[in-house]
């Protein structure tokens, strides 16, 4: 999902070494980090009439962790079914995210387990934005999906959806 042309120039010596010992975190360009919304055979529905998604039928109150910006929202409503073997990711700034609802309809909206390198355990920049991470209690009473489809399956959607 990184065009090419974003991508920056080669850490120095220096950065590589402090990288390489685990003292700074990686500097490629190649890794995103978005909150994993929908698993294999998750039903995912944005939005249902209070503004909320739904995963396989249950609205989730995201506002413990969702950026709470300006922006309007200019998500388009969507209604997928994750393929197996694929998750589908939403960024907490979720209106300026390029996530999976970014890259929609097509089955590029699913990203593959096997690109997933690890998962967040902190914030530590900036130092007044530190915080450990914990998965938000909001995904406690989700059900799980059904059997996951060979291919995701994407409805377009025109209006509220629940």
């Amino acid at each position: 999902w990184i065009p090419p042309s974003e991508r920056s120039a080669p850490p120095g010596p220096i950065r590589s070494a402090l990288e390489f010992v685990g003292l700074l975190p990686q500097s490629d360009d190649d890794h995103l980090v978005k909150r994993v919304i929908g698993l294999p055979g998750d039903h995912v529905v944005c939005c249902d009439k209070a503004g909320h998604l739904t995963i396989n039928g249950v609205s989730i109150d995201e506002s413990g962790y969702l950026f709470q910006g300006t922006e309007a929202a200019d998500n388009e409503p969507f209604d997928v079914v994750v393929p197996a073997g694929h998750l589908f990711v939403l960024g907490d700034h979720r209106y300026v995210s390029g996530d999976s609802s970014r890259h929609l309809p097509s089955q590029g909206a699913f990203v593959p387990e096997s690109l997933v390198t690890g998962r967040a355990v902190a914030v530590i920049w900036p130092p007044s934005e530190a915080k450990v991470l914990h998965i938000p209690s909001a995904f406690a009473h989700i059900p799980p999906g059904r059997v996951p489809p060979p291919i995701g399956v994407v409805t377009a959607q025109s209006g509220d959806t629940q």
